[in-house]
């Protein structure tokens, strides 16, 4: 780990590059990611967000190796609350509520008018 220490203890900005090749750039606080960072995964993907307690937490963009991306809102490092997928291919959108990486629901912004029919 590469970076900025307090009393022996990570705290500031810093680099760390894990055994698995997971690179973390962000801020730590008594040694816990807290603040803004980016994570670049050995697969190609990357987290560009918030970070509360070592975890993805609050507003994140995660951007998949193949160009697919989510962005929204993360807890506990998963998609959890308002958030939009959008895949590279056809830019088309999928858009509403997340809880733990599932998608559950569309938001009312993306409901159409309807007519009644009596």
């Amino acid at each position: 780990m590469v970076g900025a220490y307090k009393n022996g203890i990570q705290h500031g900005k810093a680099t760390c590059i894990y055994r698995d090749g997971t690179k973390v750039i962000a801020e730590f606080k008594a040694g816990i990611l807290e603040g803004n960072g980016m994570t670049l995964l050995p697969n190609g993907d990357k987290y560009v967000g918030e970070y509360k307690a070592g975890f993805w937490q609050g507003y994140g963009i995660y951007e998949y190796e193949n160009g697919d991306r989510y962005e929204g809102q993360f807890s506990n490092g998963m998609k959890n609350g308002k958030g939009v997928f959008i895949y590279s291919d056809t830019e088309e959108r999928l858009e509403g509520i997340w809880s733990n990486d599932e998608y559950l629901e569309s938001s009312p912004m993306n409901c159409k008018p309807t007519t009644a029919h009596t």
